[in-house]
């Protein structure tokens, strides 16, 4: 029964106490922890893999907590863009049974559509299904042990094309063949057989063994006279030459056939794995370390009708026959006597098959080119739709920073092409037409382009970007005048956006700053109200309070005085001095000694409890966002945070130069120098919270995990009078140990730029240490491993440094599963600020 409360007003002012204190001992906080990092146990499992069925009625997602196998869909109906009850669960073998659902589920891939959006053929688990989008029925093309991948309608819908291990087929859905499948490439490794193919020592033996051996001789005539012979028709064997074959891709017409050929090498790691059901130590494979991955593609046609295999020369692209420009400050030179080496990834094709469009990317990571390949030009069969140089490293939004991602490339009709590029230090949205030869920039402005869509009849794009303020991500359709109209409508961040098959409703995922994520759906138009999918988070994180113990003397509905808790109060008996659940941090930006105006999000404790001493948290992955409106990626530290700000500690965490959103120059601004920028961030922000929140110059405390927690070793080593504290988790000490694509772009290689290595790594900076340092790491971390702490750990001891200590997670690897794991290291981090400065020097 619920208790009917009569608010005595003239009892409120005595008897509340003040629900902005500080109460929690240090044994109730670490409690607290032990909570907060329960993770989605705590906050809510959040839905994912958003996507409307066939006919848009049902709307399809998944939910995954962190410690289950598999995720866990559910379908929810929908009517004229209004949810119809609540999701429903779908069973498991309901799901995976029927190929009509089974294809929206988390095993497929490779999706492709016909040219008239009618139906789809999808790659699930290694076979192929065709689904009919207007009744959703599926057919089970292929029921193999052997991949079926990368599917695609061809030969203008009458066929589809698809691969198995290096070679291509066709399913034909029409003709004289229909229902039949026909290989038609047929890649064959030459360098495993022939005398052309043997090096010297080899060649000799082969002449000594016929010079010798009657038998070898009279085996060989028999060979020639066999090899002699005419022979039924045979796909003509294209030879790998003891390369690897990838990108293998087929024109409309069946007639060129596109592949890229590459030399790719590197030496793995492996990282111990002591606790395990043997009881012997056993070692995992990881990855390799930066400077010993060596690669190169070459591009390469073959025509089917003519028989003939052509290698296509790239050389004359811009600056491949030019050395980055950092060759210069070793002196060396800059001119080269081969072209560079590249990257190549797969062509993708306009709709009617007839020209071709990829990125050839510098393995040095400092060129793009976007090549077009048009086959009906007699005189231009290659044409250069786009290049962009970086002397730091291509990368952004839609441009991708890693050799093995495309980024936005596709076609908008059969002459025009559509990508993003950096040219304007802003990632934005550009066609070229192959016809006009003219390059039309669609987008413009100090904001960031993440995503693209078009619609079914191509006529319209829509772009997801931060156009409004860097710190807040919507949904905008692009129009004629190259004008954005936004159709997301609230405050926050929205993300995986997917159109419904009549394109009148969008679904997608939106989070608010201390709202966790939940799926939305909303019409598609201009800044259209939108509903709830989904209710995710738990009552527990819905209704959890910091004050619990908050209470006022109310009157009951007997008459009878009694103690009641704050939080359970209705707001009407509360005067708005009902307490908050969770913070809502506020956005704000400094100035840098170098003119640079950097964004933060600032946790302000209440005046009564503020401690004077200060948190800063640095965001990992480097190339990251965590200044925003939505949602966190590090929702534990938020929580954390919120727990620092209520026992009185101010806390920061910044966008500092290096991070995700704000264009070009921001990003590039670490390049050769790791931990240089990114400090003066940092130190610029203590001096702002020092000179305008009241906080003790001496009292600031850093932490952070993986990037955050290597700029904490710098903050520490390089720092020292600014930072009294610091918490390294799953921390880079030495960049020449982590790996090549992340590494080798920002700071090239540690032969060919070693100045770049020493004095971008903490471990030539270790005897700076001054205050106290806590260092975390995962044991099996195949990402930062943990050998580098290890090594880290070796220096401290030998410049008899003995302020810090180390932490070891034996069964965690980079990101922290285990809620045991995620508490224990957080009480350390808490015990550590609060020791070294929660309190005031006596």
């Amino acid at each position: 029964m619920k208790l009917k409360y009569l608010f005595l007003s003239s009892l409120f002012f005595t008897t509340t106490f003040s629900f902005a204190q500080k109460y929690e001992s240090q044994e109730q906080a670490l409690d607290r922890i032990d909570e907060i990092m329960q993770g989605d146990k705590f906050v809510g499992v959040l839905p994912e893999n958003g996507r409307w069925s066939y006919n848009g009625k049902e709307i399809y997602f998944s939910k995954k907590s962190y410690l289950e196998p598999l995720p866990t869909w559910y379908k929810q109906s929908i009517s004229n863009g209004n949810p119809i009850g609540t999701p429903l669960k779908i069973a498991e073998n309901d799901f995976n049974l029927n190929p009509k659902n089974y294809v929206f589920g988390d095993n497929a891939s490779f999706e492709n559509y016909n040219s008239t959006k009618t139906d789809k053929v999808v790659s699930v688990d290694g076979d192929l299904y065709l689904q009919d989008i207007q009744n959703g029925s599926s057919k089970r093309l292929t029921n193999t042990l052997e991949n079926e991948q990368n599917p695609s309608f061809t030969r203008n819908d009458s066929a589809i094309v698809y691969q198995k291990g290096n070679d291509l087929f066709y399913f034909w859905l029409q003709g004289e063949q229909i229902g039949q499948t026909q290989q038609i490439t047929s890649f064959v490794d030459s360098n495993k057989k022939g005398e052309s193919y043997l090096n010297d020592a080899e060649k000799w033996l082969n002449r000594q063994q016929t010079d010798l051996l009657e038998i070898v001789r009279i085996n060989k005539a028999e060979d020639s006279v066999k090899n002699a012979q005419p022979k039924p028709y045979r796909l003509t064997a294209i030879p790998l030459n003891g390369k690897y074959v990838s990108s293998v891709q087929i024109s409309n017409d069946g007639r060129y056939v596109v592949y890229v050929l590459g030399e790719y090498s590197s030496k793995a790691t492996e990282v111990p794995n002591y606790i395990n059901e043997l009881g012997y130590t056993e070692n995992l494979p990881a990855r390799a370390k930066v400077g010993t991955t060596t690669a190169n593609f070459t591009l390469h046609v073959y025509d089917r009708y003519a028989k003939a295999n052509d290698k296509v020369d790239l050389s004359s692209l811009p600056k491949m026959m030019e050395n980055p420009a950092f060759y210069a400050e070793y002196g060396k030179d800059l001119k080269r006597s081969s072209p560079r080496n590249v990257w190549i990834h797969e062509t993708k094709w306009s709709p009617n098959g007839e020209k071709g469009v990829m990125v050839v990317r510098a393995d040095d990571s400092k060129s793009r080119w976007i090549v077009g390949m048009d086959w009906t030009s007699e005189n231009e069969k290659l044409k250069l739709v786009d290049y962009q140089q970086d002397d730091a490293w291509i990368g952004g939004e839609g441009i991708s920073g890693w050799h093995s991602e495309t980024g936005t490339l596709g076609w908008k009709d059969n002459e025009t092409v559509y990508f993003q590029s950096e040219k304007t230090g802003f990632s934005h949205l550009y066609t070229y037409n192959f016809k006009t030869k003219e390059k039309k920039q669609l987008t413009n402005g100090n904001f960031e382009v993440t995503d693209v869509w078009l619609s079914k009849d191509q006529s319209t794009f829509y772009v997801r970007a931060n156009k409004e303020n860097h710190h807040e991500y919507h949904l905008y359709k692009l129009g004629k005048k190259n004008d954005l109209e936004k159709i997301t409508s609230q405050k926050g961040v929205y993300e995986d956006f997917v159109l419904s098959p009549d394109e009148k409703y969008w679904i997608a995922r939106y989070s608010y700053s201390n709202k966790p994520w939940e799926l939305v759906v909303f019409a598609n138009k201009s800044n259209a109200p939108q509903r709830e999918i989904t209710n995710s988070i738990t009552d527990k994180f819905k209704n959890y309070s910091w004050y619990p113990k908050d209470v006022t003397m109310v009157v009951d509905s007997s008459g009878k005085k009694i103690q009641a808790k704050l939080v359970d109060l209705p707001d009407s008996m509360t005067e708005g001095r009902k307490p908050y659940v969770w913070y809502e941090p506020k956005i704000i930006t400094f100035k840098t000694p170098d003119g640079a105006e950097v964004p933060a999000r600032l946790y302000e404790p209440d005046a009564n409890v503020k401690n004077k001493a200060a948190v800063m948290f640095v965001h990992g992955a480097g190339y990251l966002q965590n200044v925003h409106y939505g949602w966190s990626a590090y929702f534990r530290e938020y929580m954390f945070h919120n727990l620092l700000r209520e026992q009185g500690y101010t806390v920061i965490d910044i966008d500092y130069r290096g991070s995700k959103g704000y264009g070009r120059d921001w990003r590039t601004a670490i390049y050769r120098h790791m931990g240089n920028k990114e400090l003066v961030d940092y130190v610029a922000g203590a001096d702002y919270l020092v000179k305008n929140h009241g906080i003790d110059k001496d009292r600031i405390g850093i932490y952070g995990g993986s990037y955050g927690g290597f700029m904490t070793m710098m903050a520490m080593f390089k720092e020292p009078k600014v930072f009294r504290s610091g918490a390294a988790l799953r921390s880079v000490t030495d960049w020449a140990h982590y790996n090549h694509p992340y590494t080798a772009n920002i700071l090239n290689t540690p032969v060919e730029d070693s100045l770049a290595y020493v004095r971008s790594s903490p471990i030539y900076f270790a005897e700076g240490l001054e205050g106290d340092l806590l260092i975390c790491h995962g044991m099996l971390d195949t990402n930062v491993q943990f050998q580098d702490v290890v090594r880290l750990s070796q220096r401290l001891i030998e410049l008899r440094k003995e302020n810090w200590e180390l932490a070891v997670y034996p069964i965690e690897g980079h990101g922290f599963v285990y809620p045991t794991s995620w508490a224990d290291e957080y009480k350390r981090i808490y015990q550590l600020f609060d020791r070294t400065i929660g309190k005031e020097k006596e």
